[in-house]
């Protein structure tokens, strides 16, 4: 059997449908617009995170908008005078100073004044248009005068106390200055380097103008003062004696020395027939700042002036000779016991005895010695501790002073003497307590201990166990107690 071919149907083509195209065409439009939809974009953008696509303006607008925004410009502010400072808006800045302001605000500008410029005008407001530089203009109203003071003193400028610094004036003010210096001191004044005179003859702390025109420099320097001193002994030999010299003088002398310093006068006297011729007082002529200031001075005194002073001696004979002894007591358990007070020789040949003493019962003596004057007081009992009490009464010119001494031996003495730098004080109480063999038991705040050899060949000095007072320029009164 053989096969027969049957010939099959023309395939159909897609493409050759116009219908097709047709469809292909309407859902390209409708795709297109769903895509491009506001609606589609904004659920696309939040499905991935994105931010709706902002909508682009044109750039002329844009240009516009940017010209309509206000600007910021920068303003500077600047000042002819240090440290000035101005209130901007109500702030205070110091100058110069740099602002930050937007186009068209106002700023309000206040300049302060400094410690020696005020601002010549009061407000300044500006309106910003661009950057711009602002220059506040001052001028000088105060002067400054520096004050520096050196030394023990006190300078017053128009009667007000002034110190270390600096004091503000108007240009062309009058300053009134006094220095006024401490006692012994004396004041120099400069001003910007140059020496003011300050009078010497005027009032001792005169007033001094200064007219001030510029910045001025005032210093105040105060300094020991310097004083002169004229001796004149009548031909006596005199001893003057500071801390740092000491000066025979027989005869006139002048000496420059610094105002307070103590000079000890120590006169001797010259045997004279029978008699001996000495300085019996001094003659004093201060030249204070009030006029002369005349006083008198015993033989043998310290000197101590502010001033140029004058001594003169004046010269007489003087018998010589000693008191005669005084009897009278000490205490010994309560009771009074046998005791007598006797002057000394001690210097006799250089000056003369210049001392009172006597008994006042219950074992107290007043002993009165105007210069330098030694007694004893022998014990008739014997003894082993002795208690001197002493209450010191007066002085007289000069340092006063005071020596308590046991002899323990023809060649010795111990015991204490006041020590301090200054008279032994009016109305003090001092109590001192010392063995027979010369040991200080007790001894009052002021005195130190002292063993000395003996000072004179009186047979005074000769018995072992007498106590011996040397007083100079003082009056006291001693009380004794002893004990077996």
């Amino acid at each position: 059997m053989g096969l027969v071919e049957v010939p099959m149907p023309e395939e159909r083509r897609w493409y050759k449908d116009p219908v097709n195209w047709l469809t292909i065409a309407v859902l390209a439009v409708f795709f297109t617009l769903v895509v491009t939809s506001p609606t589609f974009q904004s659920w696309l953008h939040s499905l991935w995170g994105a931010q709706p696509q902002q909508t682009q303006q044109p750039v002329q607008q844009q240009l516009q908008q940017q010209q309509a925004q206000p600007r910021l410009f920068t303003v500077r502010i600047e000042a002819d005078a240090s440290n000035a400072t101005a209130l901007v808006n109500g702030s205070l800045r110091a100058l110069p100073a740099t602002v930050r302001a937007m186009e068209g605000s106002l700023l309000v500008i206040e300049p302060q004044p400094t410690e020696l410029h005020e601002p010549l005008n009061t407000t300044v407001t500006v309106r910003v248009t661009g950057n711009a530089t602002v220059a506040l203009r001052y001028r000088r109203v105060y002067t400054l005068v520096r004050v520096s003071i050196f030394g023990a003193g006190q300078l017053l400028v128009n009667g007000t106390l002034a110190g270390n610094g600096t004091l503000r004036v108007r240009p062309g003010a009058l300053l009134l200055v006094r220095a006024v210096p401490d006692l012994g001191k004396e004041a120099e004044v400069y001003v910007n380097g140059s020496k003011l005179s300050l009078c010497a003859t005027c009032s001792p702390n005169p007033l001094v103008p200064i007219e001030v025109r510029g910045d001025t420099e005032l210093v105040a320097v105060f300094g020991s003062k310097r004083i002169v001193l004229h001796v004149d002994t009548g031909n006596m030999s005199v001893l003057l004696k500071a801390r740092d010299w000491e000066r025979w003088v027989n005869g006139t002398a002048i000496i420059g020395l610094f105002a307070g310093e103590p000079v000890n006068v120590t006169t001797f006297c010259v045997p004279f027939g029978d008699a001996m011729k000495c300085v019996v007082a001094w003659a004093v002529s201060e030249h204070t700042p009030r006029g002369l200031l005349n006083s008198t001075a015993p033989p043998n005194f310290t000197l101590r002036s502010f001033n140029d002073v004058e001594l003169r001696a004046v010269v007489s004979k003087v018998k010589s000779g000693l008191p005669s002894p005084v009897t009278g007591g000490v205490l010994m358990n309560g009771s009074e016991v046998p005791a007598t007070m006797m002057p000394t020789s001690f210097a006799m040949d250089i000056r003369p005895w210049t001392a009172r003493y006597e008994y006042l019962g219950n074992g107290t003596w007043l002993i009165d010695s105007t210069g330098s004057n030694q007694v004893v007081l022998d014990i008739g009992a014997s003894w082993s501790k002795a208690v001197v009490e002493m209450w010191v009464e007066a002085n007289y010119p000069g340092e006063a002073f005071a020596r308590v001494t046991v002899v323990t031996s023809p060649q010795h003495f111990s015991g204490c003497a006041w020590s301090m730098p200054s008279s032994i004080p009016v109305g003090s109480y001092h109590r001192v307590v010392l063995s027979r063999e010369g040991k200080i038991l007790e001894m009052p705040y002021g005195w130190s201990i002292v063993t000395v050899r003996r000072e004179s060949p009186d047979p005074a000095f000769d018995v072992p166990g007498r106590l011996n007072f040397w007083l100079i320029g003082v009056r006291v009164r001693v009380r004794v107690e002893v004990t077996p």
